[in-house]
């Protein structure tokens, strides 16, 4: 298998190839080390230290990594997670987030930290308190970075580079332009700028505030919108950065009418969604825009059929349970491919599945959506074959309102770095049995599904008060009887208060003046920690996490009495790490606190260091109790350890 990694190396950036029984890759020369310990992909040590470029690459390939050996993989697979992988017809299929057609042997997966509910950019719950399409502004709406790639004299080109060279002086600004214009997002917004009916514009990112000096970017730039500003409009439009329009997985969640320029690249999800089913086409180059918003306006109700027909995309896209019975049938797929291919000589060409029998694989996982997720040409033909929109009809199955519930033998991946270390953390502490486990602002419940992994016989508590995130989380835990999930907030008082109720955010908070002016609120029930376990007759707690984006000092006073009992063996805190964080509270803060109550500082992990000046930023700060400092001291650990 080197010598296939060798071969197909030339044609590719970045490859690696993965052979799960020893855990081992053969990178090519750009592909860096991962590290494997604990049952877990990782960066190396020193990760945070690289450079924004190759960190990203490193997570990428440790988040696949961990999603295959949870999934099944048993066969050795390439992998090539780079942005805008030109086509291939490579003789062995390949994992990649993105292709184009014409790409043979291309398996698409999800990239974790785009491709999934953490994060801002992909499909979210649907938002009951979103306006509805009548009571929007009639204005098509678009903000983005000026990234791309041109295709001047048939070259790809990336625009980044080009934007430096005439900032450097190294270009003049007639070639500048004519990479440009040679740009969809470029020639999108010099064309609708300013224009009746549209509210577009660039805007930037760190590490390319230079863009503000070349003038024929800076026209354009403007201010930056958050998603509950976004859907005020009536028109969201999707349109080809590096690959694909990042924006459109959470572009299917609204009450927007979906615009889709008509561009190559396609991700995991799109072959569940269809030009005037799901979205409006437009062409490329954006000729026919003016026309089909004019369409629209004369359609409402095709338009209003087209959301219905996305938000039933989206509830299976946002079920847990069916995406990962999703991509274990992916994995035993090419298990099987594998396993065909591996009895024949590397002189023959690799087998090709019979289609009766995959289309009865994907029967059986219901609906066109898993039978569109992967395209390799030796597991089915591709998207734009007459061959494929014939399986594709052959294996249609209408989408449910409420997909069935699929039992899952593995949580999602959860960020292996925290994970480690308070892994890590438990080993430290032999003597403490972690049963009775605490989740104070559990979101969707991200770290309650890690905690179930760390501590499988725990009682987990989860509290989460923004009624469309709990919705969420309960449907998550809704067969896991160990995880119980509370809709209240906890404070240092009992009362009713007023938190932001951003469902399109990961992060909502309780500010002690009142909700900002223009946020979308919600009144929920405050109560203390202490009386909630008086309630339910809790006598000990034995974690304890904070996360409250700066309300975490008030939780922890809400605990008082359990915290002087030091009933509470160990605490883990979101702290500031700088005394101008505006958000998060300052670690003295806490260690004020906590050190007269009998609480020590352990360790401080999962540090984020700024991308824009050397200095940390934030941090999870753990706190151990005095008495479970002294029952777990150096000698007790050395006489474990022995054992």
């Amino acid at each position: 298998m080197k010598q296939l990694v060798l071969e197909l190396a030339k044609l590719r950036r970045e490859l690696i190839l993965y052979n799960p029984s020893d855990r081992s890759f053969e990178p090519s020369a750009r592909a860096l080390g991962l590290v494997y310990s604990d049952g877990m992909w990782a960066g190396p040590p020193g990760l945070r230290e690289l450079k924004l470029r190759e960190r990203v690459r490193l997570e990428r390939y440790a988040e696949v990594l961990n999603d295959l050996d949870r999934l099944g993989l048993h066969s050795p697979i390439l992998i090539d997670m780079n942005d805008a992988i030109a086509s291939q017809n490579d003789e062995f299929p390949c994992l990649q987030y993105n292709r184009k057609p014409g790409s043979e042997n291309a398996i698409l997966w999800p990239l974790r930290r785009v491709h999934s509910a953490e994060s801002m950019e992909f499909c979210h719950a649907i938002d009951p308190a979103e306006p509805d399409l009548q009571s929007k502004r009639p204005v098509v709406f678009w903000r983005g970075l000026p990234r791309g790639f041109s295709s001047l004299d048939g070259k790809r080109t990336n625009i980044r580079s080009v934007i430096t060279a005439y900032w450097s002086g190294e270009i003049d600004r007639e070639v500048l332009l004519a990479h440009l214009r040679c740009t969809p997002r470029y020639a999108f917004v010099s064309q609708f700028f300013g224009r009746p009916g549209f509210d577009v514009g660039f805007t930037l990112e760190r590490g390319v505030e230079f863009y503000k000096e070349v003038p024929d970017i800076a026209r354009y730039l403007t201010r930056y919108a958050k998603h509950h500003k976004q859907v005020e409009f009536k028109y969201l439009i999707s349109i080809e950065g590096t690959d694909v329009g990042t924006s459109l997985g959470w572009q299917l969640s609204t009450n927007c009418v979906l615009l889709k320029q008509d561009y190559p690249w396609e991700v995991f999800f799109e072959g569940s969604i269809r030009p005037w089913e799901h979205y409006v086409p437009v062409a490329r180059d954006f000729a026919d825009l003016e026309e089909k918003v004019q369409w629209c306006e004369s359609n409402t109700e095709a338009c209003l059929k087209m959301i219905d027909g996305r938000h039933q995309v989206v509830r299976f896209l946002t079920n847990d349970d069916a995406q990962t019975k999703t991509f274990r049938q992916v994995i035993q797929q090419y298990n099987a491919f594998y396993a065909a291919w591996a009895g024949h000589s590397r002189s023959e060409a690799p087998p090709t599945l019979a289609i009766a029998a995959q289309n009865e694989v994907f029967r059986q996982s219901g609906g066109r959506f898993r039978q569109l997720i992967t395209a390799a040409i030796n597991l089915f033909p591709r998207r734009d074959t007459s061959t494929a929109q014939h399986v594709a009809h052959e294996t249609a199955l209408p989408f449910e309102a409420e997909q069935p519930h699929v039992p899952v033998d593995s949580p999602a991946i959860e960020p292996e770095t925290e994970f480690h270390e308070l892994q890590n953390f438990s080993r430290r502490v032999p003597r403490l049995q972690f049963r009775t486990v605490f989740d104070v602002g559990a979101n969707i419940g991200q770290s309650a599904q890690m905690f179930r992994r760390l501590w499988p016989d725990a009682q987990i508590y989860a509290f989460e008060p923004v009624s469309t995130t709990l919705t969420r989380l309960r449907s998550k835990f809704k067969d896991e009887p160990a995880v119980h999930c509370f809709g209240l907030a906890l404070g240092d008082e009992q009362r009713r208060v007023t938190i932001e109720s951003e469902p399109m955010r990961k992060m909502n908070r309780i500010r002690p003046n009142g909700a900002r002016p223009g946020r979308r609120t919600e009144e929920v029930d405050l109560q203390t920690g202490d009386a909630f376990c008086r309630s339910l007759g809790i006598d000990t707690i034995d974690f304890l996490k904070i996360d409250a984006e700066g309300f975490d000092l008030k939780i922890c006073k809400g605990f008082e009495q359990m915290l002087l009992a030091q009933r509470i063996a160990a605490l883990q805190i979101e702290v500031g790490l700088q005394y101008e964080d505006p958000v998060h509270l300052p670690l003295h803060d806490f260690l004020s606190y906590l050190h007269p109550l009998g609480y020590r500082l352990f360790k401080i992990h999962n540090q984020y260091i700024r991308t824009d000046r050397p200095m940390a930023r934030r941090g999870n700060a753990v706190f151990l109790s005095l008495a479970q400092v002294k029952e777990n001291g150096t000698e007790r650990i050395e006489d474990a350890s022995r054992r």
